[in-house]
Order: structure tokens, then sequence, then C-alpha cells
């Protein structure tokens, strides 16, 4: 790893991220390749193939809501290798006329929620690009700005995510948050003479045969607002639910999962103080549309910095 700061401000220019990504529409990342899923998913006329991602480089990022977003940056000898030019040639390439002709082939997973070091559930993507793509990164400045610019550029492009694309860091003791999963790419033929090289293809899982899940909005906040923390209240905002009859709630001792089948909402959001399950209580507002939840809690847990 290079020793240069680890403090990254990403300045290249946004309007060239789409011409130089090698990527499609989103599909999905999946666990784990066995035959079941080949017998419930054919593959496509394009030849395709299973790959497991190596963990490279943890980038920590910021939602514009503020909340931390984290970048596995990972690598898999299968993804094609970007054109090695020097920083020279990249930042002529990127100034002329035809920035297009500097491509960089990379799979961009759906974003999954691990735990930071501080037991908080944060949004992580998993990226992955050749191994040299990688190694260029780590020994080039305006190679590290353009490719996090893409990666993150790419993941609001396909997955709605929205980042602050701005500073970020690059955590130099860890090289992944939590474990990247595996991912199903399609290669084209090396004579196809445009288009994307790579692009992720086929969902993996049975259950995505079925619309994705909608994810409420939601706010969870602690009373009193001053003084010792009393309770935990949350609020779901669920517009298309006309009764609580159609809601299905599971509060444990630190998590929260709702499921709503008839409108497919769903939301497993993990809560930051151990709560009293058994004096919980639910009210569904018809009017509003809101889920109300009162929380009581049991213990409040405190985190070191």
């Amino acid at each position: 790893m290079s020793t240069r700061p680890n403090k990254v401000v990403l300045e290249v220019d946004r309007g060239l991220i789409e011409k130089n990504l090698m990527i499609e529409e989103p599909q999905h990342a999946f666990a784990t390749p066995n035959e079941e899923l080949e017998r419930l998913f054919p593959l496509p006329e394009h030849p395709s193939k299973i790959i497991h991602l190596k963990p490279g480089i943890c980038v920590k990022a910021r939602a514009t809501s503020g909340e931390k977003v984290f970048l596995n940056l990972c690598t898999s000898e299968f993804i094609p290798q970007a054109k090695d030019v020097s920083e020279i040639e990249l930042a002529k390439i990127l100034n002329s006329e035809d920035p297009s002709s500097f491509r960089v082939p990379m799979s961009l997973g759906e974003g999954r929620f691990e735990k930071d070091k501080s037991g908080k559930q944060c949004q992580v993507f998993d990226i992955a690009v050749h191994p040299k793509t990688l190694q260029k990164l780590e020994h080039s400045e305006l190679f590290r700005q353009f490719l996090l610019t893409a990666s993150m550029e790419g993941i609001q492009n396909k997955y709605n995510a929205k980042l602050q694309i701005g500073d970020v860091t690059i955590l130099n003791k860890r090289k992944s948050l939590g474990t990247p999963k595996s991912q199903r790419i399609r290669v084209d033929s090396p004579t196809t003479p445009t288009g994307p090289l790579i692009s992720e293809i086929c969902p993996a899982q049975a259950n995505d045969l079925k619309p994705r899940p909608k994810v409420p909005k939601y706010k969870i906040r602690g009373e009193p607002a001053k003084g010792k923390l009393q309770k935990m209240v949350a609020e779901l905002n669920l517009p298309d639910v006309s009764s609580a009859e159609e809601l299905t709630l599971d509060v444990g001792e630190d998590r929260i999962l709702m499921q709503a089948h008839k409108t497919n909402y769903k939301l497993d959001v993990y809560l930051p103080h151990l709560i009293e399950q058994d004096k919980v209580t639910a009210q569904f507002n018809k009017d509003s549309k809101i889920l109300l939840l009162n929380m009581p809690v049991k213990r409040v847990l405190t985190v070191g910095h």
C-alpha cells in the first residue's frame, strides 16, 4: 500500500463517468453458487461466470444524509484489466474530445448492511476490478481519484444511492467491511468492438423472482430528548397500506423486522439500544398511514469512538 495520506479529495469531472465505466443496469450479487441456482436461472446466450471477490481496499464515504457508507474495492482475475496508461496520458485522455477512449471495467454489487467497529449498521457496496487495476489505484493519485469517483457515480446511478462525492477516507488497516459477496458476470467476446465488456446479469436467489421489496421511509428517535433515555419511538411511513392486518411485525431485543406482503414493503433495521420486547406497543393510523412503535429501553449501549 502506498504511504501517501489516506484522505482523498475527489475532483474528477463527473461528466466523464458514464462514458468511461463498463457497466450496465443493476442486477444482484449473491452468496454462493449451486446446481439448484443454475436450474432456476438458466444461463443467457452470452457466456457468463460466477466470480468470487478478493478483498482489496476499504473506503469510508458518506451518504448525503451524513451516514457512513463503505466501499469494498475488491479484485477478480475475471474482470478485464483497464488500459495501462501513465498519469500524463490519463490526464490528456480525460481532457480530450473523446475521454471515452479510456474505460474501466468493473462490477458493482448491490448494497447490503454490515456492522462497523462500533456495532452500528452501515451500508456497504462491493466493487470488483482487475487486480492490476487496483494496483494502479495504489500508486497513481490521479487514477485513484478517477476510479473512486467513477465507482461512487456508478453506485449512485445503478442503485439510486445518495452519496457525498467529495472527501473519502481509505482505511489502511482494513481490506473490507464484512465478507464481499460473489457475483455472476457476463463476459462478452474479446472481438466485440463496442459496448460494455462486462456486466452483471441474472438474479441469483429464488426470491429474486419476486419484485424487490420496497424499504419504507422511517424515523427512530429517543425520548425524552434530554436526560436519561426512557424509550425509543419509531415511525414507519406506509402510504400504500390500508390496515394493520396487512402488516407482519417482529420486534427483537435490538431489531425491527416489518413486512407488508400485499404492498411489498419490508424493513429490517437494527436498534442502537436494547429494548424491553414484552413492553413494545404498535399502532397503525389509517389516516396518516403511519405505523408507530413505542419501545421502552432496557439498557443503553455505550460505544467508544
